[in-house]
C-alpha cells in the first residue's frame, strides 16, 4: 500500500502538477515578460504534503483544504471561501482593435500563415478580419 501511495503521488506531481503548473505559467508569464515563481512545486512543499493523510490533501472535495486552513486568520475570510476565479484570455480587442501593432500584423498576415505552414492562411485571414 505505501509504494502505491508513493506512485500515485510521484505520478501526480510529476505528470499532473509540474506540467500544469510551469507550463501555463510560463506561457503566461514569458508572454508578459515577467519571472514567475511557482511556490507550490518546491521538493519541500511537495514532500510535506506527500506525508499527508488523505483526508488533509482534499476534505470533502475542499480544494486547497490545508492551505485555507492554514491562511484562516491571516488573509479575510471572503478570499478563502470566494469561488475560483478562472484565467481570462486577452480578448482579440488587445490584439486587433483599434491600435495597430506591427508585430501582430506581421505575425498574422497571409505570407507568414502560409510560410510558416501550421495553419490554413485564408482561414486565419477571416477569422483576423471577423476579430477587427
Amino acid at each position: 500500500m505505501y509504494t502505491d501511495t508513493l506512485l500515485n503521488v510521484h505520478v501526480y506531481v510529476n505528470k499532473i502538477i509540474i506540467n500544469l503548473l510551469s507550463s501555463q505559467g510560463d506561457r503566461m508569464a514569458m508572454a508578459n515578460s515577467i519571472e514567475g515563481r511557482y511556490p507550490f512545486l518546491d521538493h519541500r512543499v511537495i514532500e510535506f504534503a506527500a506525508k499527508l493523510p488523505p483526508h488533509m490533501r482534499m476534505n470533502c472535495m475542499t480544494e486547497k483544504y490545508i492551505l485555507k486552513k492554514a491562511a484562516k486568520g491571516l488573509i479575510p475570510p471572503e478570499l478563502i471561501t470566494r469561488t475560483k476565479q478562472p484565467y481570462r484570455a486577452p480578448i482579440s480587442q488587445a490584439f486587433l482593435g483599434n491600435t495597430r501593432h506591427e508585430y501582430v500584423h506581421e505575425l498574422l498576415s497571409e505570407k507568414t500563415i502560409q510560410e510558416y505552414g501550421y495553419f490554413d492562411p485564408q482561414k486565419t485571414n477571416r477569422l483576423v478580419k471577423k476579430c477587427r
